[in-house]
């Protein structure tokens, strides 16, 4: 009995695995150190795998992103603030029906929520846009594609705050591999007030650059 129980294990254990030659995390990652937990999504449309996480690298922390391709390889990380001597923590990741991909952290020294984002078939994300106002210190974002829309939410001192940002347009025949210089501003995001008046907005800026109001300017009181 107890030989079967061990021919059961190992049979459950061999098919919990990627396809032959993959890996069951990305490289760099290490679950026993001080890098944050693994965020991960399927891109349906690519099939590929992608998974974000707090990287911890000297006295600092960056965001590392790899995919783990059909076959279950995993990419070598690319890296969001690496060497900036800034923290760069709390990020998540999804993607919409055409195989673009959001991703949101947030910026620990401003307290600015960022988006960057990628579209299907690129090979480099977009600058980063801030989607918290002047003044306003976020943590913990979320998001969530809500039909043409991206939903990006997150805590502040005063509450839950939510961003609405339109999703990136769905490719037109082949798209052409472009780097993140290349690319025009992908979002314009909107603040939904606390008494439901939408104002949208435009504009943004990147990590160089200091936090603004993304286009919205609260009533005067």
């Amino acid at each position: 009995m107890r030989k079967f129980c061990g021919f059961l294990t190992l049979a459950l254990l061999l098919t919990s695995l990627p396809a032959m030659g993959g890996e069951l995390r990305p490289h760099r990652f290490n679950s026993n150190s001080l890098d944050g937990a693994l965020t991960t999504v399927v891109n349906r449309v690519t099939g590929d795998t992608w998974s974000v996480w707090e990287y911890r690298t000297g006295a600092e922390y960056d965001i590392a992103i790899s995919m783990r391709d059909a076959e279950g390889f995993w990419s070598e990380p690319q890296f969001i603030g690496q060497g900036d001597r800034l923290d760069q923590v709390q990020p998540t990741l999804t993607a919409d029906a055409a195989g673009n991909l959001y991703l949101a952290w947030v910026d620990r020294a401003r307290g600015a929520v960022m988006v960057s984002t990628r579209p299907v078939n690129a090979a480099q994300w977009t600058n980063a846009l801030a989607v918290t106002t002047a003044g306003e210190r976020g943590n913990h974002p979320s998001m969530r594609v809500v039909g043409d829309r991206l939903v990006v939410a997150f805590r502040t001192g005063a509450g839950i705050e939510i961003r609405d940002l339109p999703l990136l347009p769905a490719p037109i025949g082949t798209v052409t591999t472009r780097g993140v210089q290349d690319m025009p501003d992908p979002i314009d995001p909107v603040r939904i007030p606390r008494d439901g008046n939408e104002k949208p907005g435009s504009g943004g800026g990147n990590d160089d650059t200091p936090v603004t109001t993304m286009g919205y300017t609260p009533k005067d009181k």
